[in-house]
């Protein structure tokens, strides 16, 4: 256990992508509220940096390049001018157990799942990762290994009045009224592997729009262009694309204002359960027990093939594939079920 009543500064390390930096907010939360006073700061890969541009949990971020040494190298050179009485490596990664060792620092505490020299980086090394535990409450878990007291943190996003006016004004430019349902289907992935096939959207996104009075909505970074044209030109209805249109606040902005979630384990599908949107994820190589939507009345489906750890930026199987296991009725009955529970939830506020 660490001494939290001499700890002030506090440095946090998570060097991963959108949706792993998401799932550490709790953490913030949490510190904060175990240590009110505590200076957090916060180093994260460049073009994460947005899901805490407004978190006021964090007092200074820091900003690296996942491809530059000399990025990395000048950020610890700035690091070590201040001494920190407590370092937590939330990254499980060498890069981020490097930059642990070397800043200044009483207390440093990381991962070391798999067993290699970096746990020397640490004073203490946390547990590895309980199968089926989700990856929020075992951050919180290391939290609280360290002292930390317990209590009820979720994945937050902070949105400013520039994101929501925005989100308002995108939505009129396409004619969609604040009436409408709107499903917003995210179909990329970082990974290949990890992403459901194209005509199976299309094939989806048409059943929603002409059976269940909705609007779809495709979202996507600009990496993603290419492939959500695809899918719309498999369709038979007209859909509406916004890739490219909005920065990371802004699709969260967006989402507050939609019915669904569709897509697959990505960072969207973290953001959307953290603006209280339900969610259909549809998961692959990942056990949506550890990366699934954060919270409830989201629905994740899995097939929990044993090859699921693969992790190929392809897979060779196909239709044979984890993702390919997926039909488009099981994907129709879990939305359909939640547009459902949308229904009754609204009709119980008027009643």
């Amino acid at each position: 256990m660490i001494d939290l009543s001499s700890i002030k500064n506090i440095l946090v390390i998570k060097l991963r992508y959108i949706g792993d930096v998401l799932l550490v907010t709790p953490c913030l939360q949490a510190i904060k509220a175990n240590i009110p006073d505590a200076n957090v700061t916060m180093v994260v890969n460049r073009g994460t940096e947005a899901i805490l541009h407004n978190d006021l949990n964090v007092d200074r971020l820091v900003v690296i390049d996942r491809q530059s040494v000399r990025d990395g190298f000048f950020a610890v050179m700035d690091l070590r001018k201040k001494t920190y009485d407590l370092v937590i490596d939330f990254t499980d990664g060498d890069r981020s157990a490097i930059m642990t060792r070397l800043v200044r620092a009483r207390y440093r505490v990381g991962y070391n799942a798999e067993c290699r020299w970096r746990g020397r980086c640490y004073d203490q090394v946390i547990l590895s990762q309980p199968e089926e535990m989700h990856t929020v409450n075992y951050h919180l878990q290391a939290l609280k290994d360290i002292g930390f007291a317990s209590g009820h943190y979720s994945p937050s996003v902070v949105l400013g009045p520039e994101e929501n006016q925005y989100a308002r004004e995108l939505l009129l430019d396409y004619g969609i009224s604040n009436e409408e349902k709107i499903v917003i289907i995210h179909p990329g992935s970082r990974w290949l592997a990890k992403s459901w096939f194209e005509e199976r959207y299309a094939m989806v996104a048409d059943q929603l729009q002409r059976f269940h009075s909705v609007r779809v909505l495709f979202s996507g970074s600009e990496k993603e262009r290419m492939r959500v044209k695809k899918i719309q030109e498999k369709m038979l209805t007209t859909s509406v694309s916004i890739v490219g249109q909005t920065t990371i606040l802004q699709l969260a902005a967006l989402m507050k204002k939609c019915t669904l979630f569709l897509g697959n384990d990505n960072g969207p599908m973290h953001i959307a359960a953290a603006m209280g949107l339900p969610v259909v994820a549809i998961f692959g190589p990942t056990d949506p027990k550890v990366w699934g939507p954060w919270g409830k009345g989201h629905h994740a489906i899995f097939k929990n093939f044993d090859c699921r750890t693969c992790f190929f930026s392809g897979c060779n199987l196909g239709e044979g594939s984890c993702m390919g296991a997926v039909s488009v009725n099981e994907v129709m009955d879990a939305v359909a079920d939640c547009l459902s529970a949308d229904d009754q939830k609204k009709r119980s506020q008027y009643a």
